[in-house]
């Protein structure tokens, strides 16, 4: 239901749900980048998607900062038994760049019917990234 068509079921490797305040709000599922040609040191973020919310329209913001913080790079570099520094995704659109990954990630490269986005870690927690987004994206 809510994968794109372009992803495989089971075809990722970890995957973890995300919660915040007790409530699950998001999905992600990660492959090691350096099985696909890509960079030693990187991960492929092969999905991220929320539980649609009325509560909150900027879910998907909070979810991929939740994937930058260091709570998480813990998380994926136990799981791997490999250190990694930096994120890298594919969004399929023809836009010129995706909404929910802007000013969040970093364009790196724009093809025919896709976008390649990548990140680096940063030093916050999973608490202080909470904090930031709850006073940039929150509604009020």
């Amino acid at each position: 239901m809510y994968l794109s068509k372009h992803i495989e079921p089971g075809s990722g490797g970890p995957c973890y749900l995300v919660f915040a305040g007790g409530k699950l709000f998001g999905f992600l599922i990660f492959q090691a980048y350096s099985r696909l040609g890509g960079k030693k040191n990187e991960i492929y973020m092969l999905s991220d998607f929320v539980v649609p919310s009325t509560t909150y329209s900027r879910l998907a913001k909070l979810l991929l900062m939740v994937t930058q913080c260091q709570d998480m790079k813990v998380l994926l570099e136990e799981r791997l038994l490999a250190r990694r520094h930096t994120i890298f995704t594919t969004a399929f659109t023809d836009k010129p760049v995706s909404m929910k990954y802007r000013g969040v990630y970093e364009l790196a490269k724009r093809g025919k019917g896709f976008l390649n986005y990548r990140t680096e870690f940063t030093s916050s927690t999973f608490q202080e990234v909470l904090c930031q987004w709850m006073k940039k994206y929150k509604q009020r």
